[in-house]
């Protein structure tokens, strides 16, 4: 398949469309893995934001589409300025993440975390929904609160989520994070959002290498808000709920958040495929928490991938 074949394809795949215990719903004993379900056409199409279309239209290859976004201007959202941005990525660096994608994750005391994750190297995007719910915070107990999905290889990750800090309880800020950015440079914020309704979230790696990495994209809610390089094409996904506090004794009683109808990207020899990341998975997949994180994971009646919901 030549390469103007592949960036057609791909469009129309991608954009046109510690006492950590698992804890599955019994639904799952009716599936059986190794054969992973393809997701809906249906469900594709409506994920397709309209400058893809444009550009598949236009018959673009898959690298003029990833150059295209990556050059691409990410504006933030209307009325969040640059000193509202410095100012949130003043509280993003007093809690550096200390999880590596690829190994199991190594915690300090004041980080517990409620996570799913692929260990194996596979897939090449992520795309679901997210409702973080309240995130509670205080100075005395949980300081600052992520939840957020992540995609990467070897220490090399990207991700997006919504944060809540105790210095500024009344936003709950839009962010990315490239662990490849310049030391001090890997977070940017887009602005705030209500933390208590459904987001759509899409994390995608071109197989487009310009000489500085594979470019990727990161879109919330329909927006492109991030791009760069990361330096692998296959990567593992992962879902999580993170929490940060002053000491390891006050975390604080936190409402559920959940993530749902997760499908993950995955490049075959030529084709470009979707599944939905539910038990037909080839790979296992591993979900776990730290007390006093609480965990499920199920597969609710007449969804297609699990559903992950954690609190304290």
């Amino acid at each position: 398949m030549n390469i103007r074949k592949i960036g057609v394809v791909l469009l129309a795949l991608l954009l046109s469309g510690m006492a950590m215990v698992p804890m599955v719903n019994a639904q799952e004993a009716n599936i059986h893995p190794g054969v992973p379900d393809i997701v809906d056409n249906a469900t594709l199409t409506a994920n397709t934001p309209p400058a893809i279309l444009e550009m598949k239209s236009k018959g673009a290859t898959e690298m003029e589409i990833a150059q295209y976004f990556l050059n691409l201007p990410k504006p933030r959202q209307a009325g969040w300025t640059e000193a509202d941005n410095e100012k949130a990525l003043s509280y993003f660096k007093q809690f550096p993440e200390k999880t590596m994608q690829g190994i199991s994750p190594m915690y300090q005391d004041v980080q517990r975390d409620g996570r799913m994750v692929i260990y194996e190297y596979n897939y090449n995007g992520i795309n679901g929904y997210m409702k973080p719910g309240n995130l509670e915070v205080s100075s005395t107990g949980t300081q600052a609160h992520y939840f957020t999905s992540h995609l990467g290889n070897s220490g090399n990750w990207v991700e997006v989520g919504v944060a809540r800090f105790s210095y500024n309880p009344s936003q709950y800020i839009v962010f990315t994070y490239d662990s490849g950015r310049p030391s001090g440079q890997q977070w940017k914020t887009w602005g705030t959002t209500n933390s208590n309704i459904d987001h759509n979230f899409k994390i995608y790696v071109f197989d487009a290498h310009d000489g500085s990495g594979y470019i990727y994209s990161i879109w919330w809610d329909g927006i492109l808000i991030d791009s760069g390089h990361v330096l692998h094409y296959y990567n593992n996904p992962d879902e999580v709920h993170e929490f940060f506090a002053g000491s390891a004794n006050s975390f604080q009683a936190c409402s559920q958040g959940y993530f749902r109808d997760t499908y993950l990207y995955k490049k075959v020899g030529s084709s470009y495929n979707t599944y939905w990341w539910n038990a037909n998975l080839p790979e296992h997949t591993d979900s776990y928490y730290m007390s006093p994180v609480s965990l499920i994971k199920s597969l609710p009646m007449g969804s297609n991938s699990y559903r992950v919901t954690t609190w304290i």
